[in-house]
């Protein structure tokens, strides 16, 4: 609409999606969906009004207008035409994917008249096309018709976003959406969406044409993503599942258990740990092989990652530690720094790569290594300006190594196996996990009211990440409107 225009980037977002959300009481969600979207869609994304009215204060009206929040109406500054917008029943919005037509946005009213009044009123003109009645601008068609309004993302003539409405009633009627996907999007949470995992990876392939480590989209043949995002008082929460055609858990492609004794490379002074499991297996290695051939590498260069790969046992670990003080410092000086990764090594590599840092070990500037180069040291100082990229922030760091027991340790402190973990059950027999702490003092320089602790963890077909502000008033609205006005 015309005013939203005006309006900064993510309120405009947030404005649009308000004004667009709604279906009527008289069409529940599940009808929706079988009325409208084919089981064969690629994409189905359903935001649920009523929790975006919650979490931003903001309540309905008798005649059907919004009572603003006062801080959401500080955000938006001129809200008469949003607060008398009439016509909308604030409970849902779909979006789906229509077969060779893209996606429309379906959005079913409380009342016809005044919804087509309140678009007059923003300056939008009305028409009859093809038994719908059509309102547009300069930049958007909506068509009216059984108490419901379309709008194409691909198109803003009236009578193709018809006809594309009506492909998506015929697609429903032939092939209605499965009953496992109807109550997953019907779960509790702000936006709830389910894609096809093969047409969705394959696109973000093709969006990245040059990207070395493209994704075997073979390895998600009849996969279904399930994402579900959700606010609860202080914290956001992303959860992320994977599916079957029929609704089962299917496991994620690459992922294996996490060995959480690599924890024990970590401390509990750690503001950032991650750890994860995969499997690297030599259909693995020649897909990449061949990921980085059409990616226009040399196969000499190819050669050299795929021996690089030939290493990999599978476990990973990065843990990152420093309080608010010394982390404040980092930004003048790296070796204060605490940062340690820990990777497995293919059964039998522990020796080879051993041999490889003591042939190679005047070059690195390897020193302090023991007898038979399972514990050394680098000077990274030294080492940067053998290889020509000293800089004053690299004054005094030293890269501490050990090869044993089928890891390969490196870290920017002496290395210890004798540590302790905040959160170590949240890895507790996880694919992956990570956490990471932000104490409200490390934001003083930004004046931020609160300190944000992350925890993401993934197991088998399930993941989640939440995201909770800490040290905080109010919810996460109010804290989010405190910085928008910073």
């Amino acid at each position: 609409m015309k005013f939203i225009k005006s309006l900064p980037m993510a309120v405009s977002l947030l404005v649009a999606i308000i004004l667009c959300g709604c279906s009527s009481k008289d069409a529940s969600l599940d009808n929706m969906l079988k009325n409208y979207v084919s089981d064969s869609s690629d994409i189905v994304f359903v935001a649920d009004m009523q929790s975006w009215l919650e979490n931003t204060h903001t309540t309905v009206n008798k005649d059907g207008t919004l009572n603003l929040s006062p801080e959401l109406s500080k955000l938006i500054g001129d809200t008469e035409q949003i607060e008398n917008f009439k016509g909308l029943d604030y409970t849902y919005i779909v979006i789906a994917d229509i077969k060779d037509n893209g996606q429309l946005l379906i959005m079913p009213l409380s009342d016809e008249d005044e919804f087509g009044k309140s678009l007059k009123d923003c300056g939008f003109e009305s028409s009859k096309v093809d038994g719908y009645t059509s309102y547009t601008n300069d930049d958007q068609c909506y068509i009216v018709k059984d108490k419901c309004a379309f709008s194409s993302f691909r198109t803003h003539n009236p009578s193709k976003v018809a006809s594309i409405a009506e492909a998506a009633k015929e697609a429903a009627k032939d092939a209605p959406i499965a009953d496992w996907k109807a109550k997953y999007l019907s779960e509790k949470g702000l936006v709830k969406g389910l894609f096809s995992a093969e047409q969705a990876l394959d696109y973000i392939n093709k969006a990245n044409q040059q990207m070395y480590a493209n994704i075997n989209v073979a390895q998600f043949k009849g996969g279904i993503i399930g994402t579900n995002f959700a606010v609860d008082g202080l914290t956001a929460k992303l959860s992320v599942d994977m599916y079957d055609k029929d609704g089962n858990d299917m496991q994620m492609p690459y992922t294996g258990k996490f060995d959480d004794s690599l924890l024990k490379y970590a401390n509990a002074n750690d503001i950032f740990v991650f750890g994860a499991g995969s499997t690297v297996t030599p259909e693995m290695r020649q897909q990449m092989r061949q990921n980085y051939t059409n990616a226009g590498l040399t196969s000499g260069d190819v050669e050299v990652i795929d021996n690089i790969i030939a290493y990999l046992g599978g476990q990973y670990m990065i843990s990152f530690g420093a309080d608010s003080s010394n982390l404040m410092s980092l930004i003048n000086n790296g070796k204060n720094m605490n940062l340690t990764f820990v990777i497995s090594l293919a059964e039998g590599k522990d020796a080879e790569l051993r041999e490889l840092v003591k042939e190679y070990g005047s070059m690195l500037n390897v020193s302090n290594a023991n007898s038979d180069y399972s514990q050394f040291s680098i000077d990274i100082t030294d080492l940067s300006k053998t290889l020509g990229f000293y800089d004053n922030y690299l004054k005094g760091m030293t890269c501490y190594a050990s090869i044993k027991d089928g890891l390969l340790v490196i870290s920017t402190q002496p290395i210890s196996d004798n540590g302790k973990v905040n959160n170590a059950k949240l890895f507790d027999n996880a694919t992956g996990a990570m956490f990471l702490t932000l104490n409200k003092s490390i934001f003083q320089m930004v004046n931020l009211p609160f300190g944000i602790d992350v925890t993401g963890r993934c197991e088998g077909s399930h993941a989640y990440i939440d995201v909770t502000l800490t040290d905080a008033q109010g919810d996460l609205f109010d804290n989010l409107v405190k910085v928008a006005n910073l």
